[in-house]
């Protein structure tokens, strides 16, 4: 998740291209954490220590640790403990962005000192997003008062992962009493309270997730396509109330609805959580003591 919201940031900043956004996942999918970056990382070694490291490692048979604790750099344990971090998401993304000439490690820190700033981020948020856990990370994109929210907005976001697509990112979370929207698909789930589950979007917006969840190829987000993203809301909704049945709380889930011509949905006081599914923003919302209804 942090390579997406990074990746993002750079591409809306002109910083890279879309084709290096696209290469940088490939590179990704193979590159781990050099030894001499995470020891820079850690301030246990300086850039000019790493560099000679990386010089002589071209002269001579020996490995980074070993040749760092020859020239008395780094001792045997910190060369161990460097090993476990070698598939540190935020490291392997600072690789990966080094190894294809983009940016170094030290780069990377000031652009996320930037990213904190525009986003009025604290540090301790900046550190939840550099850990990768979507447990940390979904919270610091919803509003401040939304506690309530919080365990239906993470199950929806593991499910999609887990079904859908890993590489998925959240946008900040709003509330508002309606949404425009050409199509959708909604579940009402009765108890004490009650919710509302809802996936909405422009045009084919849904498709990958239909297309994904359903295990097949939709032409374009046509009934047969809301159907199935009507039961990846099922799906969600299902894991919910199975996780309140252990609180007591009895859930019934009513059938999924779903409209392939619709102008919006509205209720009041929706949170609207904007989510990065493939490469199209969809809108999963959440209604807890009321009903989502289509426009």
């Amino acid at each position: 998740m942090i390579a997406n919201i990074v990746a993002n940031y750079l591409v809306n900043k002109g910083l890279i291209s879309v084709e290096q956004y696209s290469a940088l996942f490939d590179e990704l999918s193979k590159v781990r954490a050099k030894l001499g970056l995470i020891a820079v990382h850690e301030g246990l070694m300086t850039e000019y220590q790493a560099d000679t490291v990386n010089m002589l490692q071209a002269t001579m048979d020996m490995k980074f640790g070993d040749l760092a604790v020859e020239k008395g750099f780094l001792t045997p344990d910190q060369v161990q403990e460097m090993l476990k971090k070698q598939g540190d998401p935020y490291l392997s993304l600072a690789q990966a962005l080094e190894n294809m000439g983009i940016m170094k490690l030290t780069d990377l820190d000031h652009l996320m000192k930037r990213y904190q700033a525009e986003n009025e981020m604290s540090t301790s948020s900046i550190e939840a997003l550099k850990s990768d856990d979507i447990e940390r990370i979904v919270p610091l994109f919803m509003p401040h008062d939304a506690d309530d929210y919080k365990d239906i907005v993470l199950i929806a976001a593991k499910t999609i992962m887990r079904c859908v697509d890993n590489n998925i990112y959240p946008l900040k979370a709003y509330y508002a009493d309606e949404v425009e929207a050409l199509n959708g698909a909604l579940q009402f789930v009765d108890g004490n309270p009650c919710l509302t589950t809802c996936f909405c979007g422009d045009g084919n917006s849904l498709l990958d997730i239909a297309c994904e969840f359903g295990k097949e190829d939709f032409p374009t987000v046509n009934e047969d396509a809301l159907d199935a993203v009507a039961e990846l809301i099922n799906c969600i909704n299902g894991l919910y109330a199975s996780a309140k049945s252990a609180e007591r709380i009895r859930m019934e889930l009513f059938p999924p609805e779903f409209d392939d011509c619709i102008e919006g949905i509205k209720g009041p006081r929706m949170l609207v959580m904007p989510m990065i599914v493939g490469d199209k923003s969809v809108n999963l919302v959440f209604l807890i003591g009321e009903r989502i209804e289509f426009i």
